[in-house]
């Protein structure tokens, strides 16, 4: 039973490995989570022992039912969505799969036979000294880069090829297993762990390229985000120029409009007095620009917005109170606030009444709060209580991206609706 214990108790490294990217991730506290599944995840261990012992099975025959308990287990102390959960799971399960090689080498070293009974207590020590190690080794890097990757909004498709080469790593690892002895026997040592060097090589490069990829993806999207609103910044400042010399012209013709009122209002002739004021009110320029406040790349959002709820025919309402200085950057908080519009402004499309009502607050040292009430058609599109995406049938990435920012920020996020109304909440501590 003992040989059994240590062959499954390998698990317990690997999920120290599954959750350390995704600490943001977790529905409840660290020492919650562990003080509820630490527990949970031994009892598991031992029964699968005490199973494994009665009934004379090998270990490997309980592997996939464990992994399953596991991955239940897992997926309900997150609040991750699905496919970012399975990525980190096969991630760490393909890494593991390597590693039982490596145990194999080291058990054929030592001079054990193979046997279809069970694993030698050689091989179970060194299965669960590498998977100790390997927790030590990547535990700065899961928690360092692991962490940013997941707490991202990406598409489907790059966190899906990451599961099909865990899986096939995987699966060349579980094929080449019985192979280990008997090619170690036959002097092919060299040869097994350049293949094996190799294949963990191939899962590093692998992680590398995803965190390059978006890495790369995220500082081209900040500087996108970063031109549009220098854009609307220079679209704002082009109005307000056109407003300062329209106002420049009607000043210098002031004089002018007196002298000629003054001269009607002599002469009692009414009418044309009238239809000259008329003609004067008509020619004082509007300004296109307001000033919500001292922000200037919210201001020219805010700005932009309103002329496209104009465009629309949407009532939008506006109160802004903010502070002179956030704990977040002017990109982020244009990010959450144009993500919530643009939603808004999309939903209303479909809506019989067109409504929206944005507030950002920030008065005190306390809070940043975000709070958003827009008017839709009704028709709610969810999956797994997230919303998805009006335009495609996934998940919201503007929320996801605002979720997103909110948590790297210690904050948080709150979508839900009533009727034919739909309500975002954010809150971000500023201490």
């Amino acid at each position: 039973m003992l040989n059994a214990f240590l062959s499954f108790a390998g698990l317990i490294p690997a999920a120290v490995l599954c959750y350390l990217p995704m600490q943001g991730q977790l529905k409840y506290s660290v020492g919650r989570t562990a003080a509820v599944y630490g527990p949970c995840l031994v009892a598991v261990i031992l029964l699968a022992a005490f199973i494994t012992n009665r009934l004379a099975l090998r270990e490997n025959d309980l592997l996939v039912p464990l992994f399953l308990i596991c991955f239940l287990f897992y997926r309900f102390s997150l609040k991750a969505p699905l496919i970012k959960t399975l990525t980190v799971f096969f991630v760490v399960v393909s890494l593991l799969a390597i590693l039982t090689n490596y145990a194999a080498c080291l058990d054929a070293r030592m001079g054990s036979a193979p046997t279809n009974d069970s694993v030698s207590p050689t091989y179970c020590r060194a299965q669960l000294c590498l998977s100790i190690i390997a927790v030590l080794l990547f535990a700065y890097p899961f928690i360092r880069f692991g962490e940013p990757i997941i707490d991202q909004p990406l598409s489907s498709w790059a966190w899906t090829a990451v599961i099909l080469f865990s899986l096939a790593s995987a699966a060349l690892s579980i094929a080449f297993h019985p192979l280990m002895y008997s090619l170690y026997e036959y002097g092919w040592r060299g040869n097994i762990l350049a293949v094996l060097t190799a294949q963990l090589a191939a899962w590093f490069f692998v992680l590398f390229l995803l965190y390059s990829g978006i890495s790369d993806t995220l500082a081209m999207a900040k500087i996108r985000d970063q031109n549009s609103i220098l854009e609307m910044q220079e679209s704002q400042f082009q109005s307000q120029q056109k407003y300062i010399k329209e106002s420049e012209r009607v000043r210098h013709d002031f004089r002018h409009s007196i002298l000629t009122l003054t001269e009607l209002y002599d002469t009692g002739d009414t009418q044309a007095l009238g239809e000259y004021l008329h003609q004067f009110a008509e020619e004082i320029p509007v300004n296109e620009y307001t000033a919500f406040c001292r922000n200037t790349a919210l201001n020219a959002l805010l700005n932009y917005y309103v002329h496209i709820a104009q465009q629309n025919k949407i009532d939008l309402t506006l109160r802004v109170n903010l502070l002179n200085a956030l704990p977040i950057s002017d990109v982020e908080l244009c990010n959450m606030v144009g993500n919530i519009l643009e939603n808004a402004v999309a939903a209303c499309q479909e809506a019989e009444k067109k409504r929206i009502h944005l507030t950002i607050l920030a008065e005190d040292s306390a809070q940043l709060y975000i709070v958003a009430v827009n008017s839709f058609n009704g028709i709610v599109r969810q999956r797994d209580g997230r919303y998805l995406s009006t335009k495609q049938k996934r998940d919201g990435v503007g929320l996801s991206s605002i979720t997103a920012t909110a948590e790297r920020h210690g904050g948080i996020t709150q979508f839900f609706h009533k009727g034919n109304e739909f309500f975002s909440n954010v809150a971000i501590p500023l201490e």
